[in-house]
């Protein structure tokens, strides 16, 4: 009987305080119409940059729309202020001082809002806010990494066969790597997700950006994918793919008056030693952006619109390779601040616990380097730029000195360029066996059939 008093309590409070939320909430909205002639308040979940969660409350007077927009995490919020225009919502941003920081546009279809936000001179923009309409308003923020994955497939289209890790990140986004059994290669994959009809549209492409043919892919389930792959010559070709392994995601996320910072990054199992190498690797990141924002604050006691958003830092990782043996791919690091991009490489020993440092891959005292090199240049002709002369100088000056794991080889890459991107040359395991180390996980693809 106790116990059934007590639950009933905390459902009774529990209660309350979202009732009073809800009231408050809407408090608030009816309060910015004096005039009191409201048609409806409605409340949105949604999220910037499918990352950062927000809530958006709105009311409708049938001229002027004005509501308040609140960063879950934070707590920070703003007014608006604007008109909705058959489907289309303009509303104007205003901080507590009645000052404006912001402009959000944007299109509602149904209980859907997709809108791009920019500051108030527009010279930040392109931050999109995607919104659904919801009974209550939300309190809580959400994990940001609850529609974000990264599957292994192992995939048979009757005379094709491919090995591929993809990754499904913000707003459907897919991208990937591959192997080709067929032809023996590495691919690449990007594409887009469509989570109303669970169905991926993928392009491939080989590392030298030529193209290799495109795949449509139904997710029946979390473990299976079916479809088509239609080759260059445009023969299309049936068959599935099987989940082979898994990675978690992890996501970190900020807002508010100042600044936002949010990093998606995979994961193994709890407690794994991958994961904790995986955190020491964003930590240094972090901490140089926690103090970069911790000094735009310090300089700016008062907020004011010259410093809305100015303050931005984001990272991500896009893999190469994954096994149960082996993690490998890049992290990405960037912000508003320096407007550059960092990367670093890595290759993961998950028998070891360990990443594996170029000192480790290799046997100490070889001309491995000269081997390296002498093969990246006789391939740099087949890349599709070669007969460009700006990507001919710039590419002469690179070192190739990030170094991925491919199922058929080392993955060789410069820094990331703004017009370039970054150019990778694949040296194959056969070229490289006598100079891997047999202690490491690398050196047993050499084991795997091909």
């Amino acid at each position: 009987m106790k116990k059934t008093l007590l639950t009933l309590l905390s459902y009774s409070l529990l209660l309350n305080c979202l009732l009073a939320q809800d009231v408050s909430e809407e408090a608030k909205v009816s309060s910015l119409f004096p005039e009191g002639d409201i048609q409806w308040i409605r409340y949105y979940k949604g999220r910037v940059d499918d990352l950062s969660d927000i809530r958006v409350s709105l009311g409708y007077d049938g001229a002027f729309c004005r509501g308040i927009m609140t960063y879950l995490r934070s707590e920070q919020s703003f007014s608006l202020e604007g008109q909705l225009r058959k489907d289309t919502l303009i509303v104007t941003e205003l901080d507590h001082n009645e000052a404006v920081t912001g402009h959000l546009k944007g299109v509602f279809k149904g209980k859907n809002f997709t809108g791009e936000w920019t500051n108030f001179n527009s010279t930040i923009g392109g931050i999109k806010i995607n919104l659904t309409e919801v009974e209550t308003p939300p309190i809580h923020p959400s994990f940001c990494g609850d529609n974000k994955w990264v599957h292994s497939f192992r995939a048979g289209f009757e005379d094709y066969e491919f090995e591929m890790v993809l990754q499904k990140s913000s707003f459907g986004t897919m991208r990937g790597v591959g192997y080709s059994k067929k032809d023996k290669q590495s691919i690449i994959l990007k594409g887009t997700f469509n989570d109303v009809t669970n169905q991926m549209s993928l392009t491939l492409k080989t590392q030298n950006n030529e193209k290799v043919g495109a795949m449509v892919l139904q997710m029946k389930s979390i473990n299976e994918l079916s479809g088509s792959f239609q080759n260059k010559e445009g023969q299309k070709f049936y068959g599935d793919a099987l989940r082979s392994d898994n990675l978690g995601v992890g996501c970190m996320e900020y807002a508010d008056y100042v600044a936002s910072y949010d990093v998606t990054y995979p994961k193994k199992d709890e407690d794994s030693a991958f994961n904790l190498w995986m955190q020491t690797v964003i930590a240094d990141w972090f901490k140089e952006t926690q103090k970069f924002i911790n000094d735009v604050r310090m300089d700016n006691i008062d907020n004011v619109p010259e410093i809305r958003a100015v303050a931005r830092a984001y990272s991500w990782c896009d893999m190469d390779y994954y096994s149960n043996e082996m993690i490998s791919g890049f992290m990405h690091f960037g912000n508003s601040w320096t407007k550059s991009r960092t990367e670093r490489a890595f290759i993961f020993d998950v028998r070891t616990g360990k990443e594996i440092t170029k000192q480790e891959l290799f046997k100490p005292n070889t001309n491995v380097d000269e081997v390296v090199q002498k093969y990246i240049i006789e391939q740099l002709p087949n890349n599709i730029l070669a007969n460009d002369e700006q990507f001919v100088n710039w590419i002469n000056t690179q070192s190739f000195s990030n170094i991925t794991v491919r199922r058929e080889g080392l993955a060789f890459s410069t820094e990331a360029n703004g017009t370039y991107g970054r150019q990778s040359v694949i040296v194959p395991l056969k070229l490289l066996t006598p100079f891997l180390n047999p202690k490491t996980s690398v050196f047993r693809l050499t084991k795997l059939p091909n």
